[in-house]
């Protein structure tokens, strides 16, 4: 529910910003049925990513969740050779296991070891590099690109089709919850809506990102995390 909301500010903080002249499109710029499918595929990823890292959540420590996805490189460069062919060089390759290898050891030790939880977060991994490559080509082929506010707008809106209907179909007593629509609510529900503005910013800087970098550069750079730090956990 609330990533549904997130993008719906998302929605539309990108298409208001489209309407203005620093941010509108060409003359003539049109998106292809072809083109919205390949961008309603990107939101499937992203709400399927968040799917599984949510359903991790519930059988391990974010501590846990973190140290697996630090992966996310290597698993983006396994990825990006399987879907495009591209090879990197060794010193990109070797690189990968001081940079993901560290912290995946101290996975050995995890007390809080859940399969259904570990599985999840491996699968949320994946997604995200999946994410992250589709992106990349979205905004960089020179027959199918969009600059960075364009591809939040399109995408935003399959992403909140897809996670209303699963919102609805697993948060219904959320959604009926009285205490959402009580005037003392109305103070949480400001910071939600802030919080979807920093969504918005934060997806676009990672369109951003991706679009003069490249997917593995974004991962690398969303490794370093203070909820690595096993002082970090929850009861």
């Amino acid at each position: 529910m609330l990533t549904t909301i997130h993008m719906i500010v998302c929605w539309v903080c990108s298409g208001l910003a489209l309407q203005s002249a620093a941010f509108r499109p060409k003359p003539g710029t049109t998106v292809s049925p072809a083109l919205r499918r390949k961008v309603a595929g990107l939101a499937l990823a992203f709400c399927l990513s968040v799917t599984c890292g949510n359903v991790a959540l519930r059988f391990i420590y974010v501590s846990f969740a973190q140290m697996v996805t630090a992966a996310s490189p290597l698993f983006t460069m396994v990825l990006m050779y399987l879907a495009t062919g591209k090879r990197y060089s060794r010193l990109s390759t070797f690189s990968m296991l001081p940079m993901c290898g560290g912290v995946m050891m101290c996975t050995a030790a995890e007390i809080n070891f859940h399969l259904v939880g570990f599985s999840a977060v491996i699968a949320a991994t994946l997604l995200r590099g999946v994410k992250s490559i589709v992106q990349q080509r979205l905004l960089t082929s020179p027959e199918e690109k969009l600059d960075s506010m364009s591809l939040l707008f399109h995408m935003s809106g399959p992403s909140v089709v897809i996670l209303s209907l699963f919102s609805a179909a697993t948060e219904y007593e959320a959604l009926w919850e009285q205490r959402l629509y009580e005037p003392e609510a109305a103070h949480l529900w400001g910071l939600i809506v802030l919080s979807g503005c920093v969504s918005f910013m934060l997806n676009l800087a990672n369109f951003l990102v991706t679009k003069y970098t490249s997917a593995i550069a974004l991962q690398v750079r969303g490794n370093p995390n203070p909820s690595t730090n096993p002082r970090s956990r929850q009861p």
